[in-house]
């Protein structure tokens, strides 16, 4: 009896020490680091601590521009700033749409080198899309509210 008690307990631990040993093999994943942001360009899905290295589609269009505009109406030269909108990782602004008088900033949408807009400002309608390609973008675009003046802006990153 005490021999088969032994073997029993001697097969009972041995079995808690083998599942603990299991436990601790698995409990020790090492960390990999990575983008975490599913709305990153680069997001690693196997990455569980973020490493700052996130980049957004968004990135490429942010900077200062010169802009030379053909349009219906006549042809334009000015600057214009394209930020990172707060509204979502996909989003920029484009600040001084235009060069009108009353300062219009033009939300528009990035998805990979393009961008869409259609932004209503003081009864005016702004809609169009844009391409980049290296440091020149491209935007076409309608004006219209009692009046249709069709643009394009070719811009150049300062």
């Amino acid at each position: 009896m005490q021999r088969l008690t032994f073997a029993f307990t001697s097969r009972f631990m041995f079995l808690i020490l083998a599942a603990g040993l299991m436990l601790v093999g698995t409990s020790c994943d090492k960390d990999t680091e990575g983008c975490t942001d599913p709305d990153a360009e680069n997001y690693n899905k196997d990455a569980n601590v973020d490493d700052g290295s996130c980049t957004y589609a968004r990135d490429k269009f942010l900077g200062s521009y010169q802009v030379s505009e053909a349009c219906t109406t006549g042809n334009y030269s000015y600057s214009v700033t394209i930020v990172e909108s707060v509204t979502a990782p996909n989003m920029i602004l484009i600040q001084n749409f235009g060069n009108f008088a009353t300062t219009v900033n033009v939300p528009a949408t990035v998805s990979g080198e393009n961008i869409t807009f259609n932004y209503t400002q003081d009864g005016v309608t702004f809609s169009g899309s844009g391409s980049i390609t290296g440091n020149t973008l491209v935007i076409i675009y309608q004006a219209s509210g009692g009046f249709t003046d069709s643009c394009t802006m070719t811009c150049i990153k300062q």
